[in-house]
């Protein structure tokens, strides 16, 4: 396994769901999860019938950004929070993806 990408939350009221995914080192770099971030996205609104994605990441982890961003999710917010691992207070990036913004 190279690395895994999952919902994780999902609101299948508001249509709505939330995704995390990491990466081995060794394969960063190389468009993997940008290629599965985007098929999930296809999956979730045509298959799956989910109206928007959300993407989490802490404010430093530019290459998540990047992930993001080149697969249509576009920046919504800045926000403090507590890291679910150390409990310490962390800046984070909310990113969304509402059908429609890609290719749709």
């Amino acid at each position: 396994m190279i690395g895994s990408i999952k919902f994780e939350k999902l609101d299948e009221i508001k249509k709505e769901a939330e995704i995390g995914y990491f990466l081995k080192k060794e394969y960063w770099s190389k468009g993997y999860m940008t290629e599965a971030v985007t098929k999930l996205c296809e999956l979730s609104m045509d298959q799956f019938g989910l109206k928007q994605l959300s993407i989490v990441t802490h404010l430093e982890n530019s290459a998540s950004q990047k992930v993001a961003q080149k697969s249509g999710f576009s920046l919504y917010r800045r926000f403090k929070g507590s890291d679910r691992y150390t409990r310490k207070m962390r800046d984070y990036l909310e990113f969304r993806y509402t059908k429609g913004d890609l290719n749709e």
